[in-house]
């Protein structure tokens, strides 16, 4: 089965991707008034390279209204394997060094000591706050933090959660 997302617009036209989007052109509920997952699910996100609020779709069709909070569409990940079950590796020096420390289930408290990680499964949703309060951000398969000192974060979160369809 490809792994493909297809936007069907209101013209009754379908617009087809099968490869992560950065930066699309705005899909909204004005234009698009279904949505069909083949294969893996996808994450759509409001904000262009995969920042602000975010929705995970599963296989098979969503008919709208949008669920991103004001309609917008304008980047899009595939979740590669799916989200049936997830798991982040810890590792307590930059550069996945050290002992890893694996987790495959919620957190509501994330040790502060990790300074690097690896999604090898599914996705996970870090918190800014213990107990999954604050801004979040989602992680998907294959994604990598090296260094979090070196993209400005002294940790990645102090809390996870594994991602679920819907958010």
């Amino acid at each position: 089965m490809a792994n493909s997302i297809t936007f069907h617009t209101v013209q009754s036209k379908a617009v087809t991707f099968s490869e992560d989007q950065p930066d699309i052109s705005d899909f909204t509920v004005s234009t698009v008034n279904k949505i069909t997952v083949a294969g893996d699910p996808w994450v759509i996100f409001d904000t262009s390279n995969y920042g602000g609020d975010f929705y995970i779709l599963k296989r098979g069709q969503l008919s709208f209204p949008n669920p991103i909070k004001g309609g917008i569409i304008q980047s899009m990940r595939r979740i590669k394997g799916g989200i049936g079950s997830s798991q982040v590796n810890f590792y307590p020096q930059p550069f996945y060094k050290g002992p890893a420390v694996s987790f495959d289930s919620d957190q509501s408290q994330l040790d502060k000591s990790f300074f690097s990680l690896q999604v090898d499964k599914g996705a996970v949703v870090f918190y800014d706050e213990e107990q999954f309060g604050g801004e979040n951000r989602i992680l998907l398969n294959g994604d990598k933090v090296e260094n979090f000192t070196a993209v400005k974060l002294t940790y990645i979160g102090r809390s996870m959660k594994i991602a679920k369809y819907g958010n």
